[in-house]
């Protein structure tokens, strides 16, 4: 930590050695040194932006997230048109599940700012949240049009189609740009690829991949569930059963919108 804060006061106004000094003091599980330091930084430069950011951002790490709310929306008011005092604030209603608050944020940040990517990827994800799976897709081909290679972009939107359209054209889309997923060593966008093939009919296809994905996160029950959908096309009983199993046993204690489908499957074997 000594060589850190040296190098930060070498050159104080450098972003990089304050975000290596607060980083090794995390590191060290020292959030309440991380957070003193960072508060003086804001002290000595209180238009430092970065600083606040992690000042913000420290604050919520420690527990405090109403101060750390309370320094964002403070950001907001002294630089409207920076979009990280709306997203930190999105992001941190988010996580306490404040979707009426994220949006909010998210709505203000987009009024201020009206064409920031970020703000617009993150009032995507609160509209899935929300269940309003029309408005994200047109949100997310709107993102993927300014900018193609997003695999994010492309990954959210091919499994937003595959996973609550059912007419051939958006299938086929879904198919189409998952496809260029397929190199990727990610469990959510393997299982992406795995599903759009699915639900075009490619079960072969779709079998590597949603076993891979599994592989690597066998805790989360939408993957498990959605290879036990393949297994079950496929014709293989048993590994369908296993895996629809522990799709529902995994669903007590997560999110898991496909319940009712999967022990439906399960009951037909």
């Amino acid at each position: 930590t000594s060589s850190f804060r040296r190098a930060y006061e070498a050159s104080p106004s450098d972003v990089q050695p304050m975000l290596a000094l607060v980083r090794s003091y995390l590191r060290a599980g020292k959030t309440r040194e991380a957070l003193s330091f960072v508060d003086s930084v804001v002290q000595a430069s209180p238009d430092n932006n970065e600083a606040r950011l992690l000042q913000g951002q420290l604050e919520a790490l420690s527990g405090s997230k109403e101060k750390g709310a309370s320094i964002f929306q403070k950001m907001i008011e002294t630089d409207p048109k920076n979009p990280e005092g709306y997203l930190q604030l999105a992001n941190l209603m988010l996580y306490d599940k404040r979707l009426a608050d994220a949006d909010k944020a998210v709505s203000e940040g987009l009024a201020a700012i009206p064409n920031d990517f970020a703000l617009r990827a993150t009032k995507a994800a609160i509209l899935v949240y929300q269940g309003k799976f029309d408005e994200a897709i047109a949100l997310y081909e709107g993102l993927l049009k300014d900018r193609p290679g997003a695999d994010v972009v492309v990954n959210n939107l091919a499994s937003l189609l595959s996973e609550n359209r059912q007419d051939k054209e958006s299938l086929k889309r879904a198919y189409e740009l998952a496809s260029r997923l397929k190199d990727s060593d990610l469990p959510m966008f393997k299982d992406t690829v795995g599903w759009a093939s699915y639900k075009v009919g490619k079960y072969q296809e779709a079998a590597p991949f949603l076993e891979a994905a599994v592989n690597q996160r066998p805790d989360m029950a939408l993957l498990r569930y959605h290879a036990g959908m393949n297994q079950l096309a496929l014709g293989n009983k048993d590994a369908a059963r296993k895996e629809l199993q522990k799709s529902l046993e995994l669903a007590q204690n997560q999110p898991f919108s496909r319940k009712e489908e999967a022990t439906k499957a399960l009951q037909g074997l």
